[in-house]
């Protein structure tokens, strides 16, 4: 049994990928992917997943196990794509507890929102590269031994 597959990226050609299988058929055959990179340009391709709701609590975890600064948010959500208004929005409903304001923050990055999509999308490489604009340097390289 065989599927094709047509790929076709910014700077890129249209290119066909053809998956055997051999053996027992599959009932059913998924790809998954929204995040496929050329990162040194020699059309070797980096397949990352996305992340999503359901990763919330991984995403805390990894951030509270590796001494995240909570207090520093506003930044990371802004950084991951979020607009002002929405850590506006998500400030005046969390008040003064900060751990519940990242908790949301988080939870509308992996929803998508803003311009989330333009920063490289609910990745662990999109939150790696936000933590290290903030100066969280050590955070960001823990995280991706995850």
């Amino acid at each position: 049994m065989q599927f094709t597959l047509s790929m076709k990226g910014h700077e890129y050609e249209k290119e066909n990928v053809t998956l055997h299988f051999s053996g027992m058929e599959p009932a059913n055959v998924t790809f998954y992917t929204n995040s496929i990179k050329d990162d040194d340009k020699n059309h070797g391709v980096h397949v990352e997943k996305q992340l999503d709701v359901t990763n919330l609590d991984q995403v805390i975890l990894l951030l509270t196990n590796n001494y995240y600064d909570i207090s520093a948010w506003e930044r990371l959500c802004l950084s991951l794509g979020l607009y002002k208004h929405t850590l506006n929005t998500i400030q005046i409903e969390k008040k003064n507890d900060v751990f519940s304001a990242l908790i949301e923050c988080l939870h509308k990055w992996l929803l998508r929102n803003d311009k989330v999509d333009d920063k490289g999308g609910p990745t662990l490489t999109s939150l790696k590269n936000a933590l290290r604009e903030n100066g969280q340097k050590a955070v960001a390289e823990n995280i991706m031994k995850f």
